[in-house]
């Protein structure tokens, strides 16, 4: 299962099998503190390997408890309340990366795995 870090805020870092500098799809889970069920509420790709991913959705949750704006300057995304959530609540929140995929086709394979949990876009 590849544990490879812990973020700032102990969001769990998985790489697996995965190139962590090349091109990738990820997921996000919740694993629920009481049940230990597990919720993938997001799906996303990375042209850049792993950086942001493991870094980013980090940063917004740590902006958000400081009253900070988004790093984006602009808004909080739906993605950013979830975790921010899931933090307050204590659940285990999981990065994990899926598997790397050419750029070429990586927005139909974000697609492809988004479709597979029933998520979409935010």
């Amino acid at each position: 299962m590849g544990l490879i870090k812990r973020s700032k805020l102990g969001f769990e870092l998985h790489s697996d099998d995965v190139l962590v500098k090349a091109p990738l799809l990820y997921l996000i889970e919740v694993v629920d503190k009481t049940t230990g069920e597990i919720d993938v509420i997001y799906v996303g790709k990375s042209n850049r390997g792993s950086s942001r991913p493991f870094t980013a959705y980090d940063s917004n949750v740590r902006r958000m408890i400081a009253g900070d704006p988004p790093r984006n300057g602009k808004e909080f995304r739906p993605i950013h309340q979830r975790l921010f959530d899931a933090y307050q609540a204590g659940h285990t929140v999981c990065i994990r990366l899926v598997k790397n995929v050419p750029t070429e086709t990586i927005l139909i394979e974000e697609r492809l795995l988004q479709d597979h949990y029933g998520l979409f876009c935010d």
